[in-house]
């Protein structure tokens, strides 16, 4: 996702549910302009290693972010823990906060194609019951193009976890 995004040194980046900071240490910017890990846990804001990102303790839901502000948006890991109502208005938000021409990338737990992806899906669901929500959010196009986000590139992992990647960009005019 980060190398489709590909942010550039002088574009501030919003990485939404930050968790413990792993793609403000991917994207390991120092001194250039800011990234920011939004995260509502207190707790993984306390253990989290953000390579000097801003941090801010906040829900999705409620970006405290002007509109038109940030250049990049992340939400790795995410969008599918939060139930529909969220999810629409996480949305709503990142559609709020970047600026016109911004660009949106998301990875979501891909939907399975073949048996055996459906097998390895349901034994993930089992081991995974415990942490609540997880849906696989079929929505997220029609959620995305109803706020004015362009999908650009979609792409799916081949090993491992299987994920889908997504990438938009806001239109100029929404």
């Amino acid at each position: 996702m980060l190398a489709v995004l590909s942010p550039r040194a002088e574009e501030v980046v919003l990485d939404l549910g930050s968790g413990v900071g792993h793609v403000p240490r991917l994207l390991g910017r120092g001194a250039g302009s800011p990234t920011v890990a939004l995260e509502r846990s207190a707790r993984m804001l306390a253990v989290g290693d953000f390579a000097g990102a801003v941090t801010l303790r906040a829900d999705t839901a409620s970006l405290p972010l002007l509109d038109g502000s940030v250049d990049v948006v992340t939400a790795t890991w995410l969008l599918h823990v939060l139930d529909e109502s969220q999810r629409a208005a996480a949305v709503a938000e990142v559609a709020r906060v970047l600026r016109p021409g911004g660009r949106l990338g998301a990875v979501v737990p891909a939907v399975p194609r073949t048996r055996a992806q459906a097998v390895l899906r349901r034994a993930a669901r089992a081991a995974t019951r415990r942490l609540g929500a997880f849906s696989v959010p079929h929505e997220l196009p029609a959620l995305l193009t109803d706020h004015g986000l362009q999908v650009r590139h979609h792409s799916r992992t081949g090993a491992g976890y299987l994920a889908d990647v997504v990438v938009c960009t806001r239109a100029a005019h929404p």
